[in-house]
C-alpha cells in the first residue's frame, strides 16, 4: 500500500472509531441497569472481544504480548479503566453532551501534566487553548452548580484526566501496546464494578434480556469495536490528526441523544460547548500544521 493510501486508511479508521464511540449515550439510554451492573457487563464483553481478537491474530502468542506491555501497560490500563468507570454514571447524571465536552478537554490536561511531571513547556497558544476552553466549561455547567449534575460533570471532567493521565504514560513509553492495555482495562472495570456490586450483597445478575443483549453490544461492538479501529488506524496518522478527528465523537454524540431520545443539553451546553470544541480544533489543527514537514 502506497503511503497515502496508508494515510487514507489510517484517517477512515479513526474517523469511523469516533464516530462509533459516539454512540455510547444511545446505548446507556436504552438500558435500564444501574451504573456499576452496567460497568460490569459492558467490561466483560469488551474484554472477551478483545482477547478473543488479540488470539486470533496472535495465536499462541497471545499471552507474551500481554506479558510484554509490563508496568507501562499496566498503568495505561488503569488509566482507560478509571476513564471508562467514570464515563457511565457522568452520562447517567448529565446530559451526554456535557459528558463530551469534558471528555474532550484531556490534550489541554495532558499539556498541564507533561509541563507538572516532565518539565515541557507550555506554548503560548497551549495556554490561550486552555483559558478559552475552562471560558467555555464554565458557561457550560455554571448553572449545575449546587445542582443535580455538579457529580456528573464532575466525572466528565475526571475522564478528561485519566484520559491525559494516558497519554503521559504512552508519552514516557512509547512502545506500549494500546490493545492489550484495552483489555486489561476492561478486565479491571470488570473485577472493580463485581466488587462493588458484592459490597452491596447482591450479583450484576440477573437482568433482562433486552438490558443484556445492549450490554453486551456497548461492550463487544461499541467499545472493543471502536478501540480495535482506533488502534490500528492511529498508527498511520500523526498523533494531531488522530486528536482532531476523535473531535467527531464529542461532536456526533449529542445528535444521537438528540434524535432518538429528544434529550436537548440546553443553550448554555451548546455555547459552552461550542467555545471548548473551537478551542480544541484550532489548537490540534495548528499541531498537525506545525509537525506536518517533519
Amino acid at each position: 500500500m502506497t503511503e497515502k493510501g496508508r494515510h487514507r486508511l489510517g484517517v477512515a479508521l479513526v474517523a469511523g472509531a469516533a464516530l462509533w464511540w459516539s454512540t455510547g449515550g444511545m446505548f446507556i439510554r436504552s438500558v435500564h441497569t444501574d451504573s456499576w451492573t452496567t460497568i460490569f457487563w459492558r467490561s466483560v464483553s469488551a474484554a472477551a472481544t478483545m482477547f478473543l481478537f488479540l488470539a486470533i491474530r496472535k495465536r499462541a502468542a497471545v499471552f507474551s504480548r500481554f506479558r510484554s506491555v509490563g508496568w507501562p501497560g499496566v498503568l495505561l490500563g488503569l488509566c482507560f479503566c478509571g476513564a471508562s468507570t467514570c464515563y457511565i454514571p457522568a452520562v447517567m447524571l448529565t446530559s451526554v453532551a456535557n459528558t463530551l465536552i469534558l471528555q474532550s478537554l484531556s490534550p489541554f490536561i495532558a499539556a498541564l501534566l507533561a509541563f507538572l511531571l516532565m518539565g515541557e513547556r507550555l506554548e503560548l497558544r497551549t495556554l490561550v487553548a486552555m483559558v478559552a476552553s475552562a471560558y467555555g466549561v464554565y458557561v457550560m455547567v455554571a448553572e449545575s452548580i449546587g445542582g443535580g449534575s455538579y457529580l456528573g460533570n464532575l466525572l466528565g471532567l475526571a475522564i478528561s484526566v485519566f484520559y491525559a493521565m494516558a497519554v503521559v504514560v504512552v508519552r514516557y513509553h512509547h512502545t506500549v501496546q494500546m490493545l492489550p492495555a484495552a483489555c486489561l482495562a476492561a478486565v479491571f472495570a470488570a473485577i472493580l464494578s463485581f466488587g462493588i456490586i458484592a459490597v452491596g450483597n447482591r450479583l450484576p445478575w440477573p437482568i433482562t434480556l433486552h438490558d443484556l443483549a445492549w450490554l453486551v453490544g456497548f461492550g463487544a461492538l461499541q467499545m472493543a469495536g471502536g478501540m480495535v479501529m482506533f488502534t490500528y488506524g492511529v498508527r498511520l496518522i500523526p498523533a494531531a490528526e488522530s486528536a482532531l478527528l476523535s473531535i467527531i465523537e464529542s461532536v456526533s454524540a449529542p445528535v444521537w441523544v438528540y434524535f432518538f431520545f429528544a434529550e436537548d443539553p440546553g443553550i448554555r451546553a451548546i455555547v459552552g460547548g461550542y467555545i471548548v470544541l473551537t478551542a480544541v480544533t484550532v489548537y490540534t489543527a495548528l499541531d498537525l500544521r506545525r509537525v506536518q514537514p517533519a
